[in-house]
């Protein structure tokens, strides 16, 4: 048997070029947000800078882990999926591929912008700037958002509306929740600054123009 036929009968190679497309994006977008968090827990850990302010939130690495093992069981025992007629069904997934990538991307990128200003609970360093580059640009909150744009695609992925539920219902509020104690410590330190870059973003999503 030649290369190319063993290539060919790979379990994965032997599906539909859109079943590959689903396989290779999401694995590859679940592999480059794992290794950048724990990039950044390796990075926030070896760092030594005095925090000046602070807040704990419930919502933090831990939790969101938590809401991703639900998340993938709901999706990897089909608890929700909904039959599509094919043409919507490849739609669905086309868009949902869409989101995924684009929020792995938005995410990594949001990291390289935010640097060391990352934690895993809310603090403002010593010598924290604010951060308005990038990803930081459209949305206050980068990092945050590009997960409920993966979330959402993973839900038309699958035809998921469990999925679908727990994103919006569940991660969408926590998310909120997290987000909006950042906010008060940010306006915090950085006052008339935040103020100003607060009305030209949006928390989650962009900012529809008036």
């Amino acid at each position: 048997m030649s290369l190319w036929e063993m290539l060919k009968a790979a379990p994965l190679l032997s599906q539909p070029p859109l079943a590959i497309a689903v396989n290779v994006t999401v694995f590859v977008a679940v592999l480059l947000i794992v290794a950048s968090v724990v990039i950044d827990f390796r990075d926030y850990h070896r760092q030594n800078r005095e925090v000046v302010h602070g807040d704990r939130s419930w919502v933090e690495t831990g939790s969101m882990t938590g809401f991703f093992v639900v998340y993938y069981l709901v999706v990897r025992f089909r608890l929700g999926e909904v039959a599509m007629p094919y043409a919507v069904r490849s739609a669905m997934i086309v868009v949902g591929l869409a989101l995924m990538i684009v929020g792995a991307v938005f995410n990594v990128v949001g990291r390289l912008h935010l640097k060391s200003n990352w934690a895993n609970q809310i603090k403002i360093y010593e010598g924290h700037w604010l951060v308005t580059t990038g990803p930081f640009s459209v949305v206050r909150h980068p990092l945050y958002a590009s997960l409920v744009w993966m979330f959402l695609g993973g839900a038309l992925i699958y035809s998921n509306v469990i999925a679908l539920v727990l994103t919006f219902g569940v991660f969408v509020p926590m998310m909120y929740v997290r987000a909006k104690k950042e906010d008060a410590l940010l306006r915090e330190a950085f006052g008339a600054r935040f103020d100003a870059y607060e009305c030209s973003t949006g928390r989650l999503f962009p900012r529809m123009p008036r």
